[in-house]
């Protein structure tokens, strides 16, 4: 028969045991991050740009902070390879705006940018991402030669350089078991072109600009000759 004394020396070793794996294991992981609704609207100045971001699995957090990023089309390959905090710290990208994404009663988080043409460009041409000395011109239909892509990205609560607005969550952790640099870094799928003189038969006066926006179809090799 078990002495008294050694059952409770076992039941202690039990709930440390159960203690310590709690601890280890008590987020569940993050098994979906990913936009779920993107809407694109004009505006009588500009763009406004509405998201709604998912995550399935961590923790349930009242609010993220999302950003808006800007880089230059010619980057996109080298910034789907690299994280956000890369891309902004080499210069390749830059932060538009920021905002914060809450959670509505669906479990979504919801966020949106309103970008005003004339501020817009002027970001682009103060980060050297655009330049007057490289212009496509057709006629007097003219457009910067670079295009634009656009990015959001999300970062962890616990990024304490890119997550801090006053009002986000005290509690910031989230179990990160894949080690990854953000919640999310997606580029939308179009590309922008910056235009101005001539657009749309219509003469823009001098300093305004327009913005297009262009799905392009990826570019395939000419067909080969039948045999």
């Amino acid at each position: 028969m078990m002495r008294p004394g050694l059952i409770a020396i076992c039941l202690l070793s039990l709930f440390f045991s159960s203690t310590v794996q709690l601890q280890a294991q008590h987020c569940a992981p993050i098994v979906e991050s990913y936009l779920s609704g993107t809407r694109i609207q004009r505006t009588e100045d500009g763009i406004n740009l509405s998201f709604h971001y998912t995550k399935t699995g961590g923790q349930m957090k009242s609010a993220y902070q999302a950003y808006l990023l800007a880089y230059p089309g010619k980057f996109y390959d080298a910034i789907e390879q690299a994280s956000p905090q890369k891309a902004l710290a080499d210069k390749h990208a830059l932060i538009l705006q920021t905002v914060l994404a809450k959670r509505n009663e669906s479990g979504e988080y919801e966020f949106a940018f309103q970008l005003t043409t004339k501020t817009f460009v002027q970001q682009l041409l103060d980060a050297n991402l655009i330049s007057h000395n490289e212009v496509d011109d057709f006629g007097g239909w003219k457009r910067f030669a670079e295009p634009i892509r656009l990015a959001v990205f999300i970062p962890f609560l616990e990024d304490k350089e890119y997550s801090t607005l006053a009002k986000l969550p005290a509690e910031k952790h989230e179990c990160n078991y894949s080690a990854a640099p953000a919640l999310l870094f997606e580029s939308l799928s179009s590309e922008i072109d910056v235009c101005f003189g001539i657009v749309q038969a219509v003469q823009l006066k001098e300093g305004e600009y327009y913005i297009e926006w262009m799905q392009r179809p990826k570019k395939v090799g000419a067909e080969k000759p039948a045999n």
